[in-house]
């Protein structure tokens, strides 16, 4: 008598040992965030969670181009430079940012070895300053 092994079984269905894991949880990685209006991309690295630094990027972003000026604040802003090339150009080009569109481009865990790789897809990527 011969026995048929099924194709799929209970086991193959149920049974998967590493799980997909969200972009937002993800640790230790190079991302890349793309504006929507203009083909730049912003690179950077986090220890982080990616949807927190997100989140930090969106609220600066957020606060600086949702405020109401005057024009004569809005030309003053439009020379002010943060510590976020992300923030600035988002400011001074009156563009928005597509962050549903962000992705992990690389992982490491070393953060001197994250640094390099960040600035090799910097390079590759021909964006930063945004």
């Amino acid at each position: 008598m011969q026995y048929i092994t099924p194709w799929k079984t209970l086991k193959d269905l149920l049974v998967h040992p590493k799980d997909k894991q969200e972009k937002e949880d993800i640790t230790e990685c190079v991302y890349k965030v793309p504006c929507a209006n203009c083909d730049k991309m912003y690179v950077a690295e986090t220890g982080r969670k990616l949807g927190v630094r997100l989140h930090e990027h969106k609220t600066k972003v957020e606060s600086k181009t949702k405020r109401a000026y005057t024009r004569s604040q809005r030309t003053a802003s439009l020379t002010e430079y943060s510590k976020s090339a992300l923030n600035d150009h988002a400011n001074q080009a009156s563009h928005t940012i597509n962050w549903k569109k962000t992705t992990v481009i690389d992982r490491e865990q070393d953060r001197p070895t994250r640094w390099i790789k960040e600035a090799v897809h910097t390079h590759k990527e021909g964006h930063r300053a945004i």
